[in-house]
């Protein structure tokens, strides 16, 4: 006789279950220690079982943080809403990314910072316009560039460069721990001015300087 089929709310209930013993297993041992066979033995399942919710370990332990990820979105959505200047927009959207990442070093480290392992399934590749930063900060700089105000660049690279900017600049201080850089906080906000002043010509109405 055939299993019966889970109903949606049995797998979601599951997929839980999971995420229940990642969480517990990355508090105890922190993030090398979450595999998909120490989780499968705090959830108590077969390994095979945790590939039918999760991909491979990656999206395990990114799915942690799924939640925290969805509300930072969520909050850049709104900030791009709101301020109308687009250079004010920019710097605000850019604070946020830097606030957010220095408040959650957890998610920092979990997802923004994590390296697959040798022998790790690659992840399909999605569009950038689903990343609510990536995508706010394309708008931005194309209302910057209408205006005559972006210094030079394509808006959709120009956006990766000042993601990748700030990205590296919050990472150094965690990936270069045995130098003596400069904290991620300060560092951040340096080059968070640096690229304003760098990508944003002086004219306009609003200055960029708080």
């Amino acid at each position: 006789m055939a299993r019966p089929v889970a109903t949606a709310a049995q797998r979601a209930a599951q997929r839980q279950r999971i995420r229940d013993a990642a969480r517990h297993v990355y508090d105890e041992g922190g993030i090398d220690a979450v595999t998909v066979r120490r989780v499968a033995e705090q959830a108590g399942l077969a390994q095979g079982t945790i590939y039918k919710y999760f991909r491979n370990h990656i999206d395990l332990v990114r799915s942690l943080w799924l939640g925290p990820i969805q509300v930072a979105g969520d909050v850049i959505e709104k900030i791009a809403a709101s301020v109308d200047d687009p250079a004010q927009r920019l710097r605000a959207i850019l604070t946020f990314y830097r606030d957010f990442v220095i408040e959650n070093p957890d998610v920092h480290r979990g997802v923004l910072l994590h390296v697959r392992r040798p022998g790790d399934l690659e992840p399909d590749p999605q569009p950038l316009d689903e990343l609510p930063l990536y995508r706010t900060l394309r708008t931005t700089l194309v209302d910057l560039h209408d205006a005559g105000r972006l210094v030079s660049g394509e808006p959709d690279r120009v956006a990766e460069l000042l993601w990748a900017a700030m990205h590296g600049s919050l990472g150094l201080a965690v990936n270069a721990d045995i130098y003596e850089v400069t904290p991620s906080a300060q560092l951040s906000g340096q080059m968070l001015d640096f690229l304003l002043d760098a990508v944003v010509t002086t004219g306009g109405s609003t200055p960029l300087s708080e």
